[in-house]
């Protein structure tokens, strides 16, 4: 399917602050890094040059790249000559997966033990055999090993070269378009803005509702169980702790937008999503990544540098407080960490977002890694959403005091000249990934983006969208589920309705999601609805895409939830009812709502009321009711198909 896009879209002048990328942390990183690799190669050379012992060459020579060493013995008159090109090969190999592990685990160590080691280990090989014939040995290699290193390292210098001045010039063409080339350009997403959405709805449909039964059926399960989650690893995206981060930024969206008068078990599936976050199994990674990526003992997981988990658990907790207006994890405590030993970590929000706020001021790159050396923008955006919904919260300011730093150093060190967001770069070495992961790299972070910089957020989908013109929406969507590694698009076509819809993009949500229905149909099975090698997070993106609305993930951030005495759904029987609908305005609580499983006669308690007072309860009947002096109400109602009820108090009807 392709994008029917032919114009460009309306870009502000001077979009892109291209001056600053010339003296960024991260360039002057790379210089260093560069820098200490040469100064390893002329040492090495030099030793080579100054010694006649065999072994203090052999072991040089290993130093200039992984398994260097070996070439010692590749001259044309040895007859192993093979085997130790092989090894040298085969070290290169294991070290590239080594390299792979310290992207994916945040191992540090690893590669440099294997480069090491197998300098070490041609060494020894070389005292081992003092009197190998000199025949055997291949001189050039002290002359052939530094020359590539060299040419290499400029080989790559010159890549980067040409790629930056590409991504300058295309940076330059987007900040000086003349005002009658925007003025006629065609807005692409914001004309989809006015079509009408077969996504977002006033209320959830039943196949909404039947999604989130995917979500609520774990959620609601005891919290020290885990049926039905994917259990991929506890390092990557796979981990169990995104799952519980997803399927809670999902149904506080949900509540937020359709039901903000319902407490029940919705509330109750955010708060068990939370708490599950403390189980050992879903932290315990932790105390490898800070040992072999900090040199640090302990496994603590909340005080240094681990955002992947402090800084997405912070934002659960905090939309979770934001819409309910509670302060469950307020005091010292509320969120513990127990290890196996029974040693605990306590922590209230508070001083996690303290943490997380000290942590920013003192950040070289501005951004915190979300494990040992890497730093990934989404992870940022998602703990900045947590500062910024806290602060709203609590009338303070963790976010006002770090976002101006946060602002440059996003520009400057994580956003290319060019517009494309950089997916995670390399604290260590300055150096930044390729841009790998397809259009869910560049869309998906708009989607928290908008609540801290929704005018930098605006301006990155709108280069998002440029992009797209004549390109095959399919074909840019990563074809591996990143939630379970399996191969399926489900999380990219998910993931990016989900930023679509935040945009009030519905047309290009809504081709998201017949993507999605194409390739991985539904399946329902006693109300639940399912799509085969999908994964969990993929499920609950999909739910956000059709939940939400234009800014209602920003709406969470920043609209502080009145305090006003409302009615609310207070107590309700799941799975046997589904609330569609719970919104309580112009003095009525109107509510829409669905069997879950078998129709019949079910309880439904309202509470927040009025004490000893009477209520109408305007059905396809009316019928008049009375609170009692808790200012509860508990109605019986009849549930045999969509329902709605408005409920008001008599004196106001």
């Amino acid at each position: 399917m392709t994008v029917d896009i032919n114009s460009e879209p309306v870009l502000r002048p001077d979009l892109l602050p291209i001056e600053n990328h010339y003296y960024s942390v991260s360039r002057k990183q790379q210089l260093f890094s560069v820098s200490l690799y040469l100064i390893l190669i002329f040492l090495a050379t030099g030793l080579i040059q100054l010694t006649d012992n065999q072994v203090i060459k052999t072991l040089s020579l290993g130093f200039y790249f992984p398994g260097s060493g070996f070439l010692n013995w590749a001259g044309n008159g040895n007859p192993d000559q093979l085997i130790y090109v092989a090894a040298s090969i085969l070290t290169v190999f294991v070290f590239t997966l080594a390299v792979i592990f310290w992207l994916a685990t945040g191992n540090v160590v690893l590669p440099f033990l294997i480069w090491i080691g197998a300098a070490i280990m041609a060494g020894i090989h070389s005292y081992s055999n003092p009197t190998s014939d000199p025949a055997h040995s291949w001189q050039s290699a002290e002359t052939y090993a530094p020359l590539f290193c060299l040419s290499l390292v400029l080989f790559l210098f010159a890549i980067l070269i040409v790629r930056h001045s590409k991504h300058l010039k295309k940076g330059k063409l987007l900040n000086h378009r003349t005002d009658n080339q925007i003025s006629n350009s065609l807005k692409l997403y914001k004309n989809h803005v006015n079509e009408k959405p077969k996504i977002f709805k006033d209320e959830l449909g039943l196949e909404d509702l039947q999604i989130m039964r995917l979500l609520l059926d774990r959620a609601l399960q005891p919290l020290d169980q885990f049926n039905g989650f994917e259990s991929n690893d506890q390092f990557q995206s796979g981990a169990i702790r995104y799952q519980l981060n997803f399927m809670s930024y999902a149904l506080s969206l949900a509540q937020s937008v359709h039901t903000p008068a319902f407490k029940g078990y919705l509330t109750t599936a955010q708060k068990n999503l939370i708490l599950k976050q403390q189980d050992y199994k879903i932290w315990s990674y932790w105390k490898y990544e800070n040992l072999w990526g900090n040199f640090k003992l302990g496994s603590d997981p909340i005080p240094h540098e681990n955002i992947m988990y402090t800084g997405f658990v912070a934002a659960q907790i905090c939309y979770f407080e934001a819409i309910n207006k509670s302060n469950s994890f307020t005091k010292n405590g509320d969120f513990t960490c127990l290890n196996k030993s029974g040693k605990a970590y306590p922590y209230s929000l508070h001083e996690i977002i303290e943490l997380l706020k000290t942590q920013y001021i003192t950040a070289k790159y501005g951004l915190l890694a979300c494990e040992p050396n890497w730093i990934y923008p989404l992870c940022n955006f998602i703990t900045a959403s947590a500062l910024r919904t806290y602060d709203t919260t609590q009338g303070s300011s963790h976010w006002n005091e770090i976002k101006t730093l946060f602002k440059h150093h996003l520009e400057t060190e994580f956003i290319r000249p060019d517009g494309e967001i950089v997916p995670f770069r390399s604290s260590y070495t300055g150096f930044a990934a390729p841009q790998i992961g397809g259009a869910i790299m560049q869309s998906f972070p708009c989607l928290f983006l908008n609540m801290i910089f929704p005018d930098i957020a605006e301006r990155q989908w709108e280069i998002f969208r440029y992009k797209l013109r004549n390109q095959d929406l399919r074909q840019m969507c990563w074809p591996i589920d990143v939630g379970n590694y399996k191969f399926t698009r489900a999380s990219s076509y998910t993931a990016t309705a989900a930023a679509a819809v935040e945009f009030g993009d519905t047309g290009l949500a809504n081709e998201l999601m017949e993507l999605l229905d194409d390739e991985c149909p539904k399946q329902t099975i006693h109300n639940v609805c399912h799509r085969e090698h999908s994964s969990l997070w993929a499920h609950s993106l999909e739910l956000m895409a059709r939940c939400g609305k234009k800014d209602a993930f920003r709406k969470l951030a920043i609209h502080k939830t009145q305090d006003k005495k409302k009615p609310f759904i207070k107590e309700i029987q799941y799975p046997q009812i589904l609330v569609a609908k719970a919104i309580y305005e112009n003095n009525t609580l109107s509510m829409v709502l669905y069997p879950g499983e078998t129709p019949g006669i079910f309880p439904l308690k309202i509470g927040n009321l009025a004490p000893n007072s009477n209520y109408k309860v305007l059905t396809k009947t009316s019928q008049v009711v009375r609170s009692d002096h808790k200012g509860d109400i508990t109605l019986n109602l009849p549930i045999h198909h969509r329902t709605e009820i408005n409920f008001i108090q008599e004196n106001e009807y």
